[in-house]
C-alpha cells in the first residue's frame, strides 16, 4: 500500500510539474498578448473571456505575463541548478574520494558558507555585481554549491569504502573512471534528489529576491516579481495575486511530490 501511494504521489508530481512546464513553454508558441504591452483602459480589469486572468495595474494581460514569468522562473531555476550541480558535484566528489587535509579545510569553509542562508549569499553577490538575470543565475548557482557539495561529499565518502571500488582499484582503474563510471551511478538517487531540492530552493530564492526588487527587473515578469507588484492590490484585485501564486504553488508542490520518492529510496538504501 505504501509503495502504491508513493508511486501515485510521484505520478501526480510529474503531472503537476509537467503541466506548469507545458503552460510556460506554450507561451513560446501562443501568447495572447505582449506581456509588456500596457493598456490604460484595461487597468485592473477582472478576469474575462478576453483576459482570462484579468489585467494588472498597468493594463497588462496577467495570463500572458504569467506564461512569461513562469518560463523565466523555470529558466533561472534550471540554469542556477546546473551551475550548482556541476560545482557542488565536482567539489563534493573530490573531497569525499580523496579526503585528507584539503578535505578538512574545505569542509570548514563549506560549514561557514552553509550557515549563511543561500538568499543572503545571493544578495551579497547581487550587491557587488549588480542586477540582471545573468547575475541572478550566477548568484543562486553559487549559493547552492555549499549544500550540494556537502551532500555529495557524504555519498562519495561512503561509497569509496565499498568493495566494488576496491576491486576496481586492484584492476587498475584510474580515479576519474572510478568516480564517473563506478561511484556516480551508485549515488544517482541522492544526486537526483539533490537536484530537485536545489531547484525547489532556487525557485523560492528567486521569488524572494524578485519580491524584494533585486531579482528579475521590470518590465520583465517572473512569478516572484508579479507577486511583489500585486501586493498593493490584494483587496481591490485579488486575482492579480491568485493566478501567479497558484502557478508557483503547483510548481513547488509537484517538485516536492517527485522528490519524495527520492527521499524514500535513500531511506531504504
Amino acid at each position: 500500500m505504501k509503495r502504491k501511494n508513493l508511486n501515485t504521489n510521484f505520478i501526480l508530481g510529474c503531472v503537476l510539474l509537467g503541466s506548469i512546464v507545458f503552460f510556460a513553454l506554450s507561451g513560446l508558441v501562443f501568447m495572447p498578448y505582449d506581456p509588456e504591452a500596457m493598456d490604460v483602459t484595461a487597468k485592473l480589469a477582472a478576469p474575462s473571456f478576453t483576459h482570462p486572468f484579468g489585467c494588472d495595474n498597468f493594463g497588462r494581460d496577467i495570463f500572458s505575463r504569467t506564461q512569461s514569468g513562469a518560463l523565466i522562473t523555470l529558466c533561472i531555476g534550471t540554469a542556477s541548478v546546473v551551475i550548482g550541480t556541476i560545482g557542488g558535484t565536482i567539489l563534493g566528489a573530490l573531497m569525499g574520494y580523496y579526503g585528507g587535509v584539503t578535505d578538512g579545510i574545505l569542509m570548514r569553509i563549506l560549514d561557514v558558507l552553509f550557515a549563511i542562508p543561500s538568499v543572503l549569499l545571493a544578495l551579497i553577490f547581487i550587491s557587488l555585481f549588480g542586477n540582471g538575470n545573468l547575475n541572478v543565475i550566477l548568484a543562486l548557482g553559487i549559493a547552492i554549491i555549499p549544500s550540494f557539495a556537502k551532500m555529495m561529499r557524504q555519498e562519495f565518502l561512503k561509497e569509496r569504502e565499498m568493495g566494488y571500488v576496491q576491486t576496481a582499484k586492484m584492476l587498475g582503474a584510474g580515479d576519474l573512471r572510478i568516480l564517473l563510471v563506478h561511484i556516480l551511478p551508485n549515488v544517482m538517487p541522492t544526486f537526483l534528489n539533490c537536484i530537485l531540492i536545489s531547484f525547489n530552493n532556487t525557485v523560492l530564492a528567486e521569488a524572494g529576491m524578485s519580491y524584494l526588487g533585486i531579482g528579475v527587473q521590470p518590465p520583465q515578469a517572473s512569478l516572484g516579481r508579479m507577486l511583489s507588484e500585486a501586493q498593493g492590490y490584494l483587496r481591490s484585485a485579488p486575482f492579480y495575486t491568485i493566478f501567479p501564486g497558484l502557478i508557483m504553488i503547483i510548481m513547488l508542490f509537484g517538485i516536492s511530490l517527485i522528490s519524495e520518492k527520492g527521499r524514500k529510496q535513500n531511506a531504504l538504501r
